[in-house]
């Protein structure tokens, strides 16, 4: 005989919903949120503690623009360094770390109040700020990879990602091997603009570790 509580069919666990302000990014109609959202969710932390960027990625992101801003046309180009909005479609509502916008495509009329609807030249991107709600799931194939390859077809001529725990750099141009290399090496970031990452740190003050 079946007993009462064998009777009762069981139900799936109720996944907490996760709130609109905690998502980062949305890359191909997927949510990414903002790292450690699960300690806001758990109330050990609040958003404001887990929304900012480490010292680290905010010197290195200030630098990288600076360093970019003295070597390009002022006249030609815009920098824009921190979490600058790209909406591309809604299911595509990105963040860039560093974009370089050519100002024919970025024009005044369009530096409003909303997110850029426009490609930039180049996108430079310093390690990862998100996380999935499966835990199980590989970011650089879910999120690097998607978002390169959306950005770069919306036009991007450019996306470099910068890995600060492997030391590794990937450059994805449209249409050729996208390529992965040590941070030793230089990476022509902007025609006839090479950008030594290392060499970069060391003027700056700056590592990843906090050492010298």
């Amino acid at each position: 005989m079946t007993s009462i509580i064998e009777a009762v069919p069981k139900q799936a666990p109720v996944r907490k919903k996760v709130p609109d302000h905690l998502v980062r990014e949305v890359v191909e109609g997927v949510n990414f949120y903002y790292a450690g959202y699960r300690s806001v969710l758990n109330k050990t932390k609040t958003f404001e503690e887990i929304m900012a960027d480490s010292l680290f990625q905010s010197a290195l992101k200030n630098e990288v623009g600076d360093y970019l801003k003295a070597r390009l046309d002022k006249k030609k180009y815009r920098v824009l360094v921190g979490e600058t909005g790209l909406h591309i479609s809604h299911r595509n509502n990105l963040g860039l770390d560093i974009a370089v916008y050519d100002k024919t495509v970025l024009t005044r009329d369009k530096i409003t109040d909303t997110y850029s609807n426009v490609p930039a030249e180049l996108v430079v991107e310093i390690d990862l700020d998100v996380e999935m709600d499966d835990k199980n799931k590989d970011l650089f194939s879910e999120y690097v990879v998607p978002k390169t390859q959306r950005l770069l077809d919306f036009g991007t001529q450019k996306v470099i990602w910068y890995f600060s725990r492997t030391r590794k750099v990937m450059i994805a141009t449209p249409g050729e091997k996208w390529t992965m290399q040590d941070w030793s090496a230089p990476v022509e970031i902007m025609p006839g603009i090479a950008l030594d990452i290392i060499s970069l740190m060391h003027e700056a003050d700056i590592s990843p570790d906090g050492t010298k």
